[in-house]
């Protein structure tokens, strides 16, 4: 076996599961690749070089720990900073995505939505509330949606379209987590969703339930704290540092703020954000998650962390638009970084364009894995070589 950075099956899924336009013989090509899965290995561990399996890797992610975090937390509080946002484009989209989805798609039982639905969701949006531009939190793991509404959105004759039908819900739009730093800019004539704009999940509705209003107190409060604690694993349960209730689930992708003062030598002391139902804005209260199942940011950038992380992520049910506690391709692979802290664009097509293009149209097999060998960078995956293969 031969070493290069990590192996990873997840992108020859990604490519073929997140493809709106499989091949026509659709059944012979999921026998062909089910039954490649079962000759290659699937711990990412396998894969690694024993020998170099904990050698920093020589390239520009490797920069200091504290640049690469510093970098990483200017996007995930990019919401809060002071830059002005054009509330009129994105109220644009607001209203250019209720027009286009309420007259070409169906519901869950495949039949358009009644005249009476539309309506009340017409009348939500239209006379929508416009925000000037305030701070917020989220408080629950939540979602951004491109309609205020949990009802699905499918193409109508699905069937007909391979890639479409459920789970393809397509006014989903992102997995938001808890203690995420949000904009919010409008909210439904109801009030029940607020549409927030993020630094790393994109922008869309959410429901008001899973929000709370920050101040410039709140704020100074949240940031005084340089030190970060992401989990590496997953559904580990966080509990109340003060009465041990449970509080959440742990998900990778995660990011806590901490106390760096932690006289507890089995558990991080972590910062959640709760609401004050008395006033709709965010207090902290401190929780606390096991040290054997969290790290601080980030994670030190080395093969054998990049598989154990990998791992974690392996065996899980695709969703579009990472609903529900699922991920789909590009959630999976932004997640896979965040403890490295490291930043992956939202979508699919952003993170195709974060990295260097090399072109290997026209060239031999043999030629296109020498070039990945010398010229492929630890971006967006990881890749290995096993009995001479080259495994993307």
């Amino acid at each position: 076996m031969r070493y290069i950075y990590i192996h990873t099956i997840l992108s020859f899924l990604f490519s073929y599961y997140c493809n709106a336009n499989p091949p026509a013989n659709l059944t012979a090509t999921k026998n062909n690749i089910h039954n490649e899965l079962k000759k290659i290995p699937q711990n990412s561990l396998e894969y690694l070089d024993i020998i170099n399996g904990n050698k920093l890797e020589n390239t520009d992610l490797s920069i200091a720990k504290e640049k690469r975090l510093k970098k990483f937390l200017h996007y995930i509080y990019l919401p809060w900073s002071n830059n002005p946002i054009s509330t009129a484009e994105y109220i644009k989209k607001i209203f250019q995505r209720k027009k286009n989805y309420l007259l070409h798609y169906v519901g869950i039982n495949r039949q358009p939505y009644t005249s009476q639905w539309k309506k009340k969701m017409n009348k939500n949006i239209e006379e929508l509330h416009k925000i000037s531009s305030t701070n917020a939190i989220v408080i629950n793991n939540s979602h951004l949606r491109q309609l205020p509404t949990d009802d699905p959105f499918f193409v109508d004759n699905f069937d007909k379209y391979p890639g479409q039908g459920y789970p393809f819900d397509l006014i989903q739009t992102a997995k938001i987590p808890i203690n995420t730093p949000i904009k919010i800019i409008a909210t439904t004539k109801n009030k029940d969703w607020q549409y927030a704009i993020s630094g790393n999940y994109g922008d869309g509705w959410i429901k008001t339930k899973d929000i709370a209003y920050v101040d410039d107190q709140f704020i100074t409060l949240w940031k005084n704290n340089n030190q970060y604690i992401t989990p590496i694993h997953e559904d580990i349960s966080i509990y109340n540092a003060k009465n041990n209730i449970y509080l959440q689930k742990t998900k990778i992708g995660q990011v806590f703020p901490s106390p760096k003062k932690n006289l507890d030598t089995q558990n991080y002391t972590v910062l959640l954000a709760v609401k004050d139902f008395n006033t709709g804005y965010a207090k902290i209260i401190q929780g606390k998650i096991n040290k054997k199942h969290a790290i601080i940011m980030p994670y030190t950038f080395i093969p054998y962390n990049i598989a154990l992380v990998c791992n974690q992520l392996l065996d899980k049910p695709y969703m579009w638009g990472s609903l529900g506690n699922y991920r789909d391709c590009s959630g999976t692979l932004q997640d896979l970084y965040i403890p490295f802290a490291i930043r992956l664009p939202r979508d699919s097509i952003d993170q195709a364009k974060a990295g260097k293009y090399i072109d290997l149209k026209n060239l031999s097999v043999k030629n296109k894995i020498e070039i990945i060998k010398k010229k492929a960078l630890v971006l967006k995956l990881y890749y290995g070589f096993q009995d001479t293969l080259c495994y993307i």
